[in-house]
């Protein structure tokens, strides 16, 4: 699942385009709706809208071994 698109080279992310809330929610849904998922391991989010969203969605299909890697 992408929650982000950035610019970025090994030294610095010069950019960084949100993916909007809903939209993540429905990637989260239709992956969990189609496959079981072992393991999540979360990066970057970015805006507060979006961790909500991860946090509610992950809640509902109970998400087991998450992994924050912030």
């Amino acid at each position: 699942m992408i929650a982000a698109l950035t610019a970025q080279n090994t030294r610095a992310v010069t950019g960084v385009l949100p993916i909007a809330p809903d939209f993540i929610a429905r990637q989260i849904d239709t992956l969990f709706a189609d496959v079981r998922i072992d393991a999540i391991k979360i990066g970057m989010l970015g805006e507060a809208p979006v961790i909500v969203t991860v946090a509610e969605r992950l809640a509902h299909w109970k998400a087991e071994r998450v992994v924050l890697d912030p």
